[in-house]
């Protein structure tokens, strides 16, 4: 039934489709005792829900926690090294099978990472609330204080305490002096007191061990052992989402990026988390960036590439690199993605923001060509689709015309377009819409139309790799696989005579739009 749930949350990410996902997984996870985590997770939507016009801004928590939880899936089943880092964590075999005993933790991390974000929510509606009263200072803030802070803390009997049970854990798997984590957790309430801030992840973690301890009084002692482990796992992972970062990386800890084989399941949620950035409803009183709607994910053999999609605007153009350094400050990704690591942004008005740019500056190609670009993309496009009639008789091209393209294919010939002052300026070639002194050329040698049919190449898998096509020996469309994202020593030579056509064409090309190549020494 579970994969019943994934599978209709997929095809359409809605409210009904996650609570679907958050019921059939709270089937499997056990009896709830006297707290149930379920209900929390609805109070929390609740919250998030009535609080939208009183705060800042924050984003969906409770949609993106069920695609958290898809994602890690997604990576587990395609990583032969997370499966194996997973398995060399466990410490016995309490599950039937490996995979079972995944989906229960991840599941409990996943799901629950952000229920315990109203907290955060009310200290920040209280924040705003002060802020405006005091003329918009961003100075001033409310201290996060909770009276009998330990009752949260209490799991089950009274000897047992939440924090304690992940101090163990965490000094254990990050290789720290047991006193000194203690210290730090049992001091938390401190550290937000002094720096002004709550971390939900703090609450969240206690909020799931406080439901274990409820849960394992309605079931036999046998069976709350055989949780309690995997429960401290997945609440040391909650814990670790954002408290890595906010600690363990800082003095006097200073912990470099974490290594999946410290703990997979942390691990994958810091990764999981940040990546979960599309279809995010944006709550509160301002709204300042663009996020994306959907992204494609695509888990190759030791390689991960994420392509975020907007509809119209365009996201920050910097948003790839900083979520790229992010990420390799935070996680050892070459250890569990070796052949690569990428995030990309495309938007559905690729195509016309790419033309904008152009006539926007000038500096980076001649006016004369910025103002013909489009004019070169199409000429290129109906070459195309001549030679394919040329090869295939009798059929008709897929994409007739320009305005039937997708914007992706578009946005494809015109940077192929642009390709063409690079190209030949790295023969010794300038262009000019104007007479100039000098040899004026109509063909190019043999030697240049291989050195920059691999140019081409190069530039195309580039181009394919941002769009999320990775490396396969079957060509697969929909899920953009090819046996040609890959060097020019691996293609054979009927698809390298593609790249020679197009070289061909650069010079009928630019004549036909009144664009001359000239050498340049």
């Amino acid at each position: 039934m579970l994969k019943e749930a994934l599978v209709s949350f997929t095809e359409a990410e809605t409210d009904e489709n996650a609570s679907m996902v958050y019921m059939t997984f709270r089937g499997m996870s056990g009896p709830s005792g006297g707290m149930d985590i379920l209900g929390l997770m609805g109070l929390m939507r609740t919250y998030e829900l009535r609080s939208m016009n009183i705060v800042d801004s924050q984003r969906d928590h409770y949609i993106h926690s069920i695609n958290v939880f898809a994602m890690g899936i997604c990576i587990y089943q395609n990583s032969d090294r997370l499966q194996e880092a997973f398995r060399n964590s466990r410490p016995d075999g309490m599950f039937p099978n490996e995979r079972e005993e995944f989906l229960y933790v991840w599941g409990l991390a996943s799901m629950f990472h952000d229920m315990g974000y109203p907290i955060e929510i009310a200290y920040n509606q209280i924040r705003r609330f002060l802020r405006i009263s005091c003329g918009g200072s961003q100075d001033i803030g409310p201290v996060p204080l909770v009276r009998n802070l330990e009752e949260l803390f209490r799991v089950g009997d009274s000897s047992n305490d939440a924090l304690d049970m992940m101090s163990e854990r965490l000094s254990r798997v990050l290789s720290l002096e047991a006193s000194a984590v203690s210290d730090v957790l049992h001091g938390y309430e401190g550290s937000m007191y002094e720096s002004c801030r709550v971390d939900h992840g703090f609450f969240s973690a206690a909020m799931l061990l406080k439901w274990m301890g409820m849960a394992s009084e309605m079931s036999d002692a046998d069976v709350s052992e055989k949780i309690k482990a995997r429960v401290v796992e997945s609440a040391t992972s909650i814990l670790l989402h954002n408290f890595y970062n906010h600690t363990f990386t800082r003095p006097p800890f200073s912990l470099g990026p974490m290594e999946r084989d410290r703990d997979p399941i942390s691990y994958l949620l810091i990764l999981c988390d940040e990546l979960q950035e599309w279809n995010r409803t944006v709550y509160g009183a301002e709204n300042r960036y663009v996020y994306p709607s959907q992204c494609r994910l695509s888990v190759g053999e030791g390689s991960l590439t994420i392509v975020y999609r907007t509809l119209s605007c365009r996201m920050a153009s910097d948003f790839p690199e900083q979520k790229i350094a992010l990420l390799h400050r935070l996680l050892d990704l070459d250890g569990l993605f070796p052949n690569g690591f990428n995030v990309f942004c495309t938007c559905d008005r690729s195509s016309e923001h790419f033309v904008e740019d152009m006539l926007a500056t000038s500096g980076s190609i001649p006016r004369f060509y910025a103002d013909r670009i489009l004019e070169i993309a199409q000429a290129i496009h109906d070459d195309y689709n001549r030679r394919r009639r040329a090869e295939h008789p009798g059929e008709t091209p897929e994409y007739e015309g320009w305005d039937s393209l997708r914007d992706d294919i578009k946005l494809s010939n015109l940077k192929q377009a642009y390709s063409y002052i690079d190209k030949l300026a790295s023969i010794g070639c300038i262009i000019s819409d104007i007479p100039l002194e000098g040899e004026r050329i109509s063909e190019l040698t043999l030697a240049e139309v291989e050195f920059l049919s691999m140019a081409e190449h190069d530039r195309w898998v580039l181009e394919r790799r941002s769009s999320g096509w990775i490396y396969g020996t079957e060509k697969d469309v929909p899920n953009r696989i090819s046996p040609y994202v890959a060097p020019w020593s691996m293609i054979p030579e009927n698809i390298r005579e593609y790249d020679r056509e197009a070289v061909r064409n650069i010079l009928p090309i630019l004549e036909s739009r009144g664009i001359s190549v000239y050498r340049s020494d």
